[in-house]
């Protein structure tokens, strides 16, 4: 298991991964709640798939817009967890949705008549590659920010630099 770390004008990240993909990628301030005493088991070295952390969160802070697809990235969570995380994945850069709106995609592409916005706010709020995974862009109901794992004045800047507009669903 590898590490390394990208400076942003936003903050610093922490980027982690394996031999083959990406596994967390998350501002310095949360590495504890991530990975805790596990980064022991961890190396600094800029292995392949960090290098292309690296380059896509340099695009991402370039405003290139980069795709998920372009990452080798590896989910550990539940099923659940990955399939919230997959769908917030599919938010557009400069487009927010509600939990509700985004609770609805999900049952909507599950097969369920109903997912709370609860649970996928509380998926969300375990979401291991933040920014790529885009769960900055899922607002309250009213428009407003809550809920992001790194602090709300990250998740307003990153809003504010991606120029989002706000929708409802």
């Amino acid at each position: 298991m590898y590490y390394s770390f990208f400076t942003s004008n936003l903050s610093t990240l922490f980027i982690a991964a394996n031999d083959e993909f990406i596994t967390n990628i998350c501002f310095v301030h949360q590495v504890g709640l991530f990975l805790g005493e596990n980064l022991l088991n961890y190396k600094n070295f800029e292995n392949l798939p960090i290098i292309y952390a690296k380059r896509w969160l340099s695009e991402y802070f370039s405003a290139k817009r980069p795709q998920i697809s372009k990452l080798p990235i590896q989910l550990k969570g539940t099923d659940f967890q990955k399939a919230v995380w997959l769908q917030a994945a599919k938010i557009p850069y400069g487009i927010t949705l509600t939990y509700g709106a985004l609770a609805k995609l999900l049952a909507k592409s599950m097969g369920k008549k109903v997912i709370s916005a609860q649970a996928v706010g509380t998926a969300l709020s375990k979401n291991p590659i933040l920014i790529v995974i885009p769960c900055h862009r899922v607002i309250g109901a009213k428009n407003n920010l809550s809920g992001y794992s790194a602090g709300l004045d990250i998740k307003s800047r990153l809003l504010q630099f991606e120029q989002c507009g706000k929708i409802s669903m």
